[in-house]
């Protein structure tokens, strides 16, 4: 079947747990206290986490751009009010593509392709692949509803 998925992922998690586990794991809740309601509030369904990142998938396709924006500034106005070795700093990868949704998991070339995408996002950034691209533009902007910040859109 063809989705929309998001791939998020927390960016110095790893380290983070290795110099303060206790840290890690308070800062862990609170981003998923603010994420998941986003997630749900888009009609996304988070099919899996890998310790830090989530795995969610969304029917449309301008819902999941949304929901990725939401997120991100959801978290900088959060960031913004703590200091910063507390901050929550996200990678966030979309893609539209062909998945296989079996015992629970999710496999085949989209999900493959997706989950490369978050990997080479900017620090508190939201890269996109090309599929999702053609589906959530208009002469050649994306389509953001009720946001009233600048994003830029930059072939990688």
């Amino acid at each position: 079947m063809k989705t929309n998925i998001i791939f998020t992922d927390i960016v110095g998690y790893s380290k983070l747990t290795g110099n303060d586990q206790e840290l890690a794991l308070e800062l862990l809740k609170e981003h998923d206290q603010i994420i998941e309601p986003i997630i749900d509030r888009y009609d996304g369904t988070i099919v899996k986490r890998i310790g830090d990142a989530i795995v969610a998938t969304f029917k449309d396709p301008g819902q999941i751009l949304q929901a990725a924006i939401e997120i991100q500034q959801s978290l900088k106005n959060r960031n913004n009010r703590s200091i910063k070795s507390r901050h929550i700093i996200l990678r966030i990868g979309l893609h539209n593509g062909e998945v296989i949704f079996q015992n629970n998991e999710l496999y085949g070339n989209g999900y493959e392709l997706g989950m490369e995408i978050e990997p080479i996002c900017k620090y508190g950034g939201i890269a996109i692949s090309e599929n999702l691209y053609k589906l959530t533009h208009q002469n050649n902007e994306l389509i953001v509803n009720g946001i009233t910040n600048s994003f830029f859109v930059r072939p990688i």
